[in-house]
């Protein structure tokens, strides 16, 4: 009887060893400060990481889940890891924690190089990660049959000061997911074909600079947040039924600057939000450059260049309290203009019409048309003939040096020459 009670305890043992994955044991003999180096082959299982310590990979380095948990669960500061390849974390979207390929519950953890796929999350910030750096990973989404029933590249929930730099994600549902974040640098990544680009909420003083969102449903949705700048970021190619390159929604001080919206439905779309300064932008081929909800105000655009959009700018709603110009400095309209004294402002104001703001407010199916060359007939029909719905007015519209005086002024000017000539040579 105490023999067979032996060998089954010692059976269970055994099984119980097995679960035990082969990175998990280097990872529990390993000193705290130390340095795990694997080989270029499959290290199968799911592991803790409990102790400061840098996990390095090579290529052919692959952390194989066993897609029931996260693929790497970090409950320690100052994890480093570098140059893997991680898949087979969980996808239940029932199970207590949403699953990651890298799932961080700790302060101070760097991810470098990594390749992430087959996750549901790829990397999840989580509570007690601050201060994490997230920089040249790759994230590719698990192909399912909708968006939504997969997870983001990058998600971030109640946690700050995160440097993401120079990350690839593509095919999930969110590209980078950001809720109650703050003191975070966005610099460098590019994220394409996912639902939206950026989906941020309730999350301040955070700053983009030089990424690229392009080719999803939505560029970037950012909503219910304050005091953020976003700089030199592109936002292209972004269409869908009720698309957008950039989306500010119930927020307030947000700097927009120097940033290229182009071809999107619609290249920056603006409700709810007050106190925003949007400058220096490039808006070409859009849709619609500017959508502004007159539930907006004390909004700032000056420096901003419109090009060949469909209809520059439209107020949706009614007027509102905006300012399209600041101490004597307009936007570029690419509209002909004067400018005789050549001081690079337009010697007339520029009243800009557009009567698709109010067709969009009757009927929203109008975003379905967006694209028609008839929408594009309409909106020009009723600049030229209707001077009742001025959406703009800008009392310095900026002339840059492409911008040459209509041809009809010409002869204009022909004549006021020889008209001097002649009275010269009367003169005695």
């Amino acid at each position: 009887m105490i023999r067979a009670l032996t060998l089954g305890a010692l059976l269970v043992l055994s099984l119980a060893s097995a679960q035990v994955s082969e990175l998990q044991r280097l990872v529990d003999r390993a000193a705290p400060g130390s340095t795990i180096r694997l080989e270029p082959r499959v290290y199968p299982g799911n592991t803790v990481i409990g102790k400061a310590v840098t996990v390095v990979g090579q290529a052919g380095t692959v952390l194989q889940g066993d897609h029931t948990s996260n693929v790497v669960r970090i409950t320690a500061p100052d994890v480093r890891l570098e140059g893997l390849t991680i898949q087979g974390s969980g996808q239940s979207r029932s199970s207590s924690e949403e699953q990651a390929g890298v799932r961080v519950m700790a302060p101070g953890a760097t991810l470098k190089g990594l390749t992430l796929r087959d996750n549901y999350h790829g990397i999840h910030l989580n509570g007690e990660a601050g201060g994490a750096t997230v920089e040249n990973c790759t994230v590719t989404g698990v192909k399912v049959s909708t968006r939504g029933a997969q997870g983001n590249g990058i998600t971030i929930i109640r946690s700050g000061n995160h440097r993401l730099l120079n990350n690839t994600i593509t095919g999930t549902r969110d590209g980078m997911f950001f809720e109650y974040s703050s003191g975070d640098e966005i610099r460098g990544n590019r994220i394409r074909h996912t639902r939206y680009g950026l989906h941020y909420m309730y999350s301040n003083d955070n700053v983009f600079t030089g990424n690229h969102f392009s080719g999803n449903l939505g560029g970037a949705a950012i909503m219910h947040s304050e005091r953020l700048t976003l700089e030199r970021n592109e936002f292209s190619f972004n269409q869908g039924t009720r698309s957008f390159g950039l989306i500010l929604q119930g927020s307030r001080n947000i700097h927009v600057r120097n940033n290229a919206f182009h071809l999107n439905q619609r290249g920056l779309y603006i409700e709810q939000t007050v106190g925003s300064r949007i400058e220096g932008n490039t808006f070409f081929r859009n849709g619609v450059g500017i959508e502004l909800w007159s539930n907006s105000a004390s909004q700032v655009f000056k420096e901003n260049r419109f090009d060949r959009n469909t209809a520059a700018a439209v107020l949706v709603g009614g007027e509102s309290n905006n300012q399209w110009y600041e101490n004597g400095v307009g936007n570029h309209w690419n509209v002909p203009a004067l400018d005789l004294d050549r001081n690079g402002v337009a010697d007339a104001p520029m009243r800009y019409h557009s009567a698709l703001g109010w067709l969009i407010e009757q009927n929203e199916l109008a975003y379905l048309f967006i694209s028609s060359p008839a929408l594009a007939l309409y909106e020009k029909t009723n600049q030229l003939f209707s001077h009742d719905l001025a959406v703009i007015a800008d009392e310095y519209p900026l002339v840059g040096r492409a911008a040459r005086p209509p041809l009809w002024l010409l002869p204009l000017g022909l004549l006021a020459v020889a008209g001097g000539l002649h009275a010269r040579r009367k003169t005695p």
